[in-house]
C-alpha cells in the first residue's frame, strides 16, 4: 500500500488544491506501523488531508451477515494518530462533515456520541452548505435500508 500512496500524493502534490478528503482506508490492516506510514506520506502534502477511517483502518461494517470486527480499541488507536473519527470544518464557506461509518450499527459508545454529534450539526440553522464524507455508501438502492 505505501507505493499506491506515494503515487497518489505525488500527482496531488502535482496539482493546485485547496482541500484534500481521504475517505478512509489509510491502512491495510489497521496496524499502528501502517498508522505512522501514512501520517509520514501524508506530511508530503501542503495542507494536512481531512480523513475519515474506513474498515481497512477501524474493523468491517455492521451487516446480517457477520458480526462486525470494528471495535473500540482499533478507534481508539485511530483517533490517538488522526484526532477524533468524526467532525465537522468549514472551508472557504463549505462545511465537511466527517463520519466514521463503520462503527454504525456497533453498539459501541463511539456510535452514540456520533450520532449525538450528527443531530447538533445537521440541525444548525446557519450552517453553510454541506458536504458528507464517509468511507460506505449511506445506502446499497434503497434510502430505507
Amino acid at each position: 500500500y505505501p507505493g499506491r500512496f506515494e503515487r497518489a500524493i505525488a500527482a496531488v502534490k502535482a496539482e493546485e488544491f485547496d482541500l484534500v478528503l481521504h475517505g478512509g482506508d489509510m491502512t491495510e490492516s489497521g496496524l499502528s506501523d501502517e498508522i505512522d506510514d501514512f501520517a509520514t506520506l501524508a506530511r508530503g502534502l501542503k495542507r494536512r488531508p481531512l480523513t475519515v477511517p474506513g474498515n481497512h483502518d477501524v474493523g468491517g461494517k455492521v451487516h446480517p451477515e457477520q458480526k462486525s470486527p470494528v471495535d473500540a480499541a482499533r478507534v481508539a488507536a485511530h483517533e490517538t494518530r488522526y484526532g477524533r473519527s468524526w467532525w465537522s470544518r468549514t472551508i472557504h464557506k463549505v462545511r465537511v462533515v466527517g463520519i466514521n461509518s463503520p462503527i454504525l450499527g456497533s453498539g459501541l459508545d463511539a456510535e452514540a456520541r456520533q450520532w449525538r454529534f450528527l443531530e447538533r450539526e445537521l440541525s444548525r440553522a446557519d450552517a453553510p452548505p454541506t458536504v458528507l464524507l464517509t468511507h460506505f455508501p449511506l445506502f446499497l438502492k434503497d434510502p430505507d435500508e
